[in-house]
């Protein structure tokens, strides 16, 4: 056979994927993407903190500002590593922090940190996605990572750059 015979077939495309031949709209959603799990690492610690801000409230005598008037049980812990205090000081500190929060950012935070809900449960008390639930506590979680680094409540990991210049802002504004 002859190639007049055959079909011509269209040359593949290339495709070149390097950060100029994007699209503009791309570039900006990947610089989204890595500045919203940029403090995906500490979420961990924030939670921590959330939850030892949440216990050490109740055992001063006092519900965390957060959750607002609002009761339920909870654990309760026999542990006394500080002065009373220190505990107080702690509580009222972080809950300077926490009064940062917009009242849905310390509503999902209160909800799934406090109150233990899961992601599911919540999403179907409120009637939302459990995506949106999840985006939501995610993005209130590492606002308060922020404010705790800039506090000085959680140390920054070394080598992230954003985290030291939180603190370094910090330091320029206390003098």
């Amino acid at each position: 056979m002859t190639s007049a015979l055959l079909p011509a077939s269209p040359q593949p495309r290339l495709y070149c994927f390097s950060a100029s031949a994007q699209p503009a709209g791309d570039r900006h959603r990947d610089a989204q993407a890595e500045r919203e799990l940029e403090f995906a690492p500490y979420r961990r610690h924030t939670i921590w903190l959330l939850r030892r801000y949440f216990r050490t409230s109740l055992e001063i005598g006092r519900l965390p500002g957060i959750l607002g008037r609002e009761f339920f049980r909870s654990r309760v812990s026999s542990r006394k590593a500080c002065t009373f205090e220190d505990e107080v000081i702690f509580a009222t500190d972080l809950d300077r922090c926490v009064a940062q929060l917009d009242a849905q950012e310390k509503y999902l935070v209160g909800a799934l940190v406090m109150q233990e809900y899961d992601q599911e449960q919540l999403a179907q008390k409120l009637g939302l996605t459990r995506k949106w639930v999840r985006f939501h506590y995610f993005r209130a979680l590492d606002k308060l990572t922020r404010i705790f680094i800039a506090g000085g409540y959680i140390s920054p990991h070394p080598g992230h750059e954003a985290a030291k210049m939180l603190v370094k802002r910090q330091k320029g504004l206390s003098r």
